[in-house]
């Protein structure tokens, strides 16, 4: 849409607003649509093409810092239902920190549901939150990364491939059927991840352990 048919549209809009009948000057191709036995019927259909001009002409475009998310992962355990929402919106509102709403969401997944994302969301660089949860924390790393979600093996050469939650979960698989290797990893690359992140992987040394035999 040109300056000139802008300036059109401005002036059928001053037009309306001071209450005037604006049909005489629309367009002519406007005109041709619009027409219709009364002049209360030409103003109304003359508007609605005025406003589907405005609403599509004038639409501004999105900027190009966007980016299209994919949808939100289906977790493995149902929602909770609707009827307990308020009472755990409550329960939340009381919990001060990420550490107390995340014991919340671990309490309800122990009883086999999990939260609405309106109610709750697992923030990504809290590494406690209830495993259940992990697609939706990958979910928001990779809004800002071309990272692949999951890789079937975590080596020390994919470890940056994986999203936090993912690389949590396949070290856990791995110190329960490899835990020697689970230990070299973590001796390997947690050095260069955050003070944070570095306790969660030492937290992690707790899987795949043996009960100690003494002899004496």
């Amino acid at each position: 849409m040109n300056e000139l048919e802008q300036a059109g549209l401005a002036r059928l809009r001053d037009g309306w607003i001071s209450g005037g009948a604006m049909f005489e000057l629309a367009p002519v191709d406007w005109k041709e649509i619009a027409t219709a036995a009364t002049s209360d019927e030409q103003e109304r259909r003359l508007l609605a093409i005025a406003a589907q001009a405005l609403d599509v002409a004038l639409r501004p475009d999105a900027p190009k810092m966007l980016k299209r998310r994919p949808p939100l992962p289906v977790l493995a355990l149902p929602m909770l239902p609707d009827r307990l929402r308020p009472l755990l919106r409550a329960v939340l509102k009381y919990a001060a920190d990420a550490r107390l709403k995340t014991r919340v969401a671990a309490l309800v997944a122990s009883r086999g549901f999990v939260l609405h994302p309106m109610d709750w969301m697992p923030a990504p660089s809290y590494q406690e939150s209830p495993d259940v949860y992990a697609p939706w924390i990958d979910w928001q790393a990779g809004a800002d990364s071309e990272k692949q979600s999951r890789r079937e093996h975590l080596t020390a050469e994919t470890w940056d491939d994986f999203y936090p939650a993912a690389r949590r979960t396949a070290l856990v698989d791995l110190r329960r059927t490899m835990p020697a290797v689970a230990r070299t990893l973590i001796e390997t690359k947690g050095a260069s991840e955050p003070a944070e992140v570095r306790m969660a992987l030492i937290e992690l040394m707790r899987f795949g352990l043996r009960p100690m035999t003494f002899r004496f």
